[in-house]
Protein backbone atom coordinates (compact mmCIF):
# COMPACT_ATOMS: atom_id res chain seq x y z
CA UNK A 1 0.00 0.00 0.00
CA UNK A 2 1.21 3.45 -0.77
CA UNK A 3 0.56 4.80 2.95
CA UNK A 4 1.60 4.12 6.27
CA UNK A 5 -2.28 5.00 7.44
CA UNK A 6 -3.81 2.96 5.10
CA UNK A 7 -1.60 -0.07 5.91
CA UNK A 8 -2.66 0.46 9.39
CA UNK A 9 -5.97 0.68 8.31
CA UNK A 10 -5.88 -2.43 6.34
CA UNK A 11 -4.09 -4.89 8.58
CA UNK A 12 -6.92 -3.94 12.04
CA UNK A 13 -9.45 -4.97 8.77
CA UNK A 14 -7.49 -7.94 8.19
CA UNK A 15 -6.78 -9.40 11.50
CA UNK A 16 -10.65 -8.83 12.19
CA UNK A 17 -11.93 -10.79 9.25
CA UNK A 18 -9.18 -13.81 9.98
CA UNK A 19 -9.49 -13.80 13.27
CA UNK A 20 -11.10 -16.95 13.31
CA UNK A 21 -8.58 -18.47 11.14
CA UNK A 22 -4.71 -19.93 12.52
CA UNK A 23 -2.71 -17.72 10.47
CA UNK A 24 0.05 -14.78 11.39
CA UNK A 25 -0.77 -11.32 9.63
CA UNK A 26 1.57 -8.88 10.26
CA UNK A 27 2.69 -5.04 8.91
CA UNK A 28 5.62 -3.57 7.62
CA UNK A 29 5.56 0.14 8.04
CA UNK A 30 7.19 3.38 9.65
CA UNK A 31 4.43 2.59 12.70
CA UNK A 32 6.09 0.05 13.49
CA UNK A 33 9.38 -0.48 15.69
CA UNK A 34 12.79 -1.02 14.66
CA UNK A 35 12.38 -4.46 16.78
CA UNK A 36 9.19 -5.15 15.57
CA UNK A 37 10.63 -4.64 11.75
CA UNK A 38 13.55 -6.99 12.31
CA UNK A 39 10.81 -9.64 14.06
CA UNK A 40 8.72 -9.45 10.88
CA UNK A 41 11.41 -9.95 8.29
CA UNK A 42 12.56 -13.26 10.05
CA UNK A 43 9.04 -14.23 9.89
CA UNK A 44 8.79 -13.71 6.43
CA UNK A 45 12.10 -15.20 5.71
CA UNK A 46 11.07 -18.33 7.71
CA UNK A 47 7.50 -18.63 6.39
CA UNK A 48 5.75 -17.98 9.99
CA UNK A 49 4.36 -14.85 8.54
CA UNK A 50 1.40 -15.86 6.27
CA UNK A 51 0.33 -12.53 5.19
CA UNK A 52 2.12 -9.54 5.26
CA UNK A 53 0.73 -5.72 4.88
CA UNK A 54 3.46 -3.12 3.79
CA UNK A 55 4.39 0.29 2.40
CA UNK A 56 7.33 0.50 -0.16
CA UNK A 57 9.31 -0.80 2.98
CA UNK A 58 8.18 -4.23 1.07
CA UNK A 59 10.33 -2.85 -1.81
CA UNK A 60 13.89 -3.22 0.66
CA UNK A 61 16.43 -6.20 -0.10
CA UNK A 62 15.91 -7.51 3.14
CA UNK A 63 12.88 -8.87 2.36
CA UNK A 64 13.31 -12.53 1.72
CA UNK A 65 9.73 -14.40 1.13
CA UNK A 66 10.21 -18.36 1.75
CA UNK A 67 7.44 -19.26 -0.78
CA UNK A 68 5.14 -15.98 -2.17
CA UNK A 69 2.81 -17.10 -4.27
CA UNK A 70 0.36 -13.67 -3.97
CA UNK A 71 1.13 -9.97 -4.27
CA UNK A 72 -1.47 -7.42 -4.76
CA UNK A 73 -0.76 -3.40 -5.10
CA UNK A 74 -3.28 -1.39 -3.75
CA UNK A 75 -3.92 1.91 -5.20
CA UNK A 76 -1.57 1.17 -8.11
CA UNK A 77 -1.69 4.36 -9.31
CA UNK A 78 0.32 5.61 -6.16
CA UNK A 79 3.26 3.49 -7.14
CA UNK A 80 6.14 3.96 -10.25
CA UNK A 81 7.14 2.20 -12.68
CA UNK A 82 10.31 1.68 -11.04
CA UNK A 83 8.68 0.65 -7.97
CA UNK A 84 6.41 -1.96 -10.27
CA UNK A 85 9.53 -3.32 -12.00
CA UNK A 86 11.38 -4.31 -8.33
CA UNK A 87 8.45 -6.20 -7.83
CA UNK A 88 8.52 -7.92 -10.77
CA UNK A 89 12.03 -9.05 -10.81
CA UNK A 90 11.98 -9.74 -7.46
CA UNK A 91 9.49 -12.09 -7.77
CA UNK A 92 9.10 -13.52 -11.19
CA UNK A 93 7.28 -16.46 -10.90
CA UNK A 94 4.60 -14.38 -8.50
CA UNK A 95 0.73 -13.52 -9.39
CA UNK A 96 0.66 -9.98 -9.24
CA UNK A 97 -3.12 -8.01 -8.49
CA UNK A 98 -3.39 -4.73 -9.19
CA UNK A 99 -5.79 -2.74 -7.89
CA UNK A 100 -7.12 0.65 -8.58
CA UNK A 101 -10.10 2.87 -9.14
CA UNK A 102 -8.15 5.04 -11.13
CA UNK A 103 -6.14 3.43 -13.54
CA UNK A 104 -2.52 5.11 -15.55
CA UNK A 105 -2.39 4.83 -19.03
CA UNK A 106 0.39 2.33 -19.32
CA UNK A 107 -1.91 -0.25 -17.04
CA UNK A 108 -4.80 0.47 -19.31
CA UNK A 109 -2.99 0.22 -22.47
CA UNK A 110 -1.79 -3.26 -20.99
CA UNK A 111 -5.28 -4.46 -19.98
CA UNK A 112 -7.12 -3.14 -23.33
CA UNK A 113 -4.21 -4.84 -25.23
CA UNK A 114 -4.66 -8.08 -22.82
CA UNK A 115 -1.29 -8.23 -22.04
CA UNK A 116 -2.85 -8.26 -18.53
CA UNK A 117 -6.27 -9.98 -17.34
CA UNK A 118 -8.82 -7.30 -16.27
CA UNK A 119 -11.56 -7.42 -13.99
CA UNK A 120 -14.16 -4.60 -13.18
CA UNK A 121 -16.01 -3.68 -10.84
CA UNK A 122 -18.63 -2.01 -11.59
CA UNK A 123 -21.06 -1.91 -8.67
CA UNK A 124 -20.59 -0.52 -5.31
CA UNK A 125 -20.99 -2.55 -2.18
CA UNK A 126 -24.77 -3.30 -1.15
CA UNK A 127 -24.68 -0.66 1.63
CA UNK A 128 -22.48 2.04 0.13
CA UNK A 129 -23.97 5.33 -0.27
CA UNK A 130 -24.35 7.66 -2.73
CA UNK A 131 -21.33 10.44 -2.31
CA UNK A 132 -22.38 14.04 -3.06
CA UNK A 133 -20.02 16.88 -3.19
CA UNK A 134 -20.45 20.11 -3.58
CA UNK A 135 -18.33 23.39 -4.94
CA UNK A 136 -18.96 26.24 -3.24
CA UNK A 137 -17.10 29.74 -1.71
CA UNK A 138 -16.19 29.01 1.94
CA UNK A 139 -18.69 30.15 4.19
CA UNK A 140 -18.77 29.26 8.10
CA UNK A 141 -22.48 28.96 7.67
CA UNK A 142 -22.64 26.43 4.95
CA UNK A 143 -19.61 24.56 7.02
CA UNK A 144 -21.93 24.19 10.28
CA UNK A 145 -23.94 23.50 8.97
CA UNK A 146 -22.86 20.17 6.90
CA UNK A 147 -21.00 19.03 10.05
CA UNK A 148 -24.33 19.26 12.30
CA UNK A 149 -25.83 16.57 9.85
CA UNK A 150 -23.52 14.71 9.76
CA UNK A 151 -23.17 14.72 14.24
CA UNK A 152 -26.85 13.89 13.82
CA UNK A 153 -26.24 11.20 12.08
CA UNK A 154 -23.38 10.06 14.45
CA UNK A 155 -20.79 10.26 11.58
CA UNK A 156 -17.59 11.29 11.51
CA UNK A 157 -15.85 14.49 9.46
CA UNK A 158 -12.85 14.72 7.84
CA UNK A 159 -11.77 18.16 7.42
CA UNK A 160 -8.92 18.72 4.42
CA UNK A 161 -6.63 21.91 4.95
CA UNK A 162 -4.17 22.04 1.98
CA UNK A 163 -1.34 23.87 4.27
CA UNK A 164 -0.09 22.92 7.34
CA UNK A 165 0.48 25.94 8.52
CA UNK A 166 -3.33 27.22 8.29
CA UNK A 167 -4.24 23.91 10.41
CA UNK A 168 -3.82 25.32 13.76
CA UNK A 169 -6.59 28.24 12.93
CA UNK A 170 -8.36 25.79 11.12
CA UNK A 171 -9.29 23.98 14.13
CA UNK A 172 -9.68 26.92 16.25
CA UNK A 173 -11.89 28.11 13.88
CA UNK A 174 -13.94 25.05 13.74
CA UNK A 175 -13.86 24.51 18.19
CA UNK A 176 -15.37 28.14 18.01
CA UNK A 177 -18.43 26.40 15.83
CA UNK A 178 -18.59 23.21 18.04
CA UNK A 179 -16.68 23.52 21.09
CA UNK A 180 -18.31 20.23 22.37
CA UNK A 181 -16.67 18.06 19.64
CA UNK A 182 -13.82 15.77 20.19
CA UNK A 183 -11.22 17.17 17.29
CA UNK A 184 -7.68 15.67 16.16
CA UNK A 185 -5.11 16.80 14.32
CA UNK A 186 -2.44 14.90 11.74
CA UNK A 187 -0.13 15.82 8.94
CA UNK A 188 3.22 14.40 7.73
CA UNK A 189 5.55 16.66 10.24
CA UNK A 190 3.81 14.86 13.14
CA UNK A 191 5.72 11.64 14.81
CA UNK A 192 4.37 8.47 13.90
CA UNK A 193 2.96 7.69 17.43
CA UNK A 194 0.77 10.95 17.16
CA UNK A 195 -0.61 9.97 14.05
CA UNK A 196 -1.43 6.10 15.34
CA UNK A 197 -3.17 8.06 18.02
CA UNK A 198 -5.38 10.26 16.97
CA UNK A 199 -6.10 7.63 13.78
CA UNK A 200 -6.94 5.11 16.14
CA UNK A 201 -9.54 7.55 18.68
CA UNK A 202 -10.79 8.50 15.11
CA UNK A 203 -11.76 4.71 13.92
CA UNK A 204 -12.64 3.55 17.34
CA UNK A 205 -14.51 7.11 17.66
CA UNK A 206 -13.14 7.31 21.45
Amino acid sequence: VPTTVLANQHIQTFKERFKKIPINIECLSRFESDKQIKKTIKNIKEGRTEIVIGTHRMLSQDIEFKKLGLCIIDEEQRFGVRHKETLKNKFPNVDILSLSATPIPRTLSFALSKLYSLSIISEPPPDKKTTKTFVVPKNAKIVREAIEKEMEQQGQVYYLVSKIKNIPQVKNDLEELFPKIQMGVIHGRLNQNEIIDVMNKFRNMD
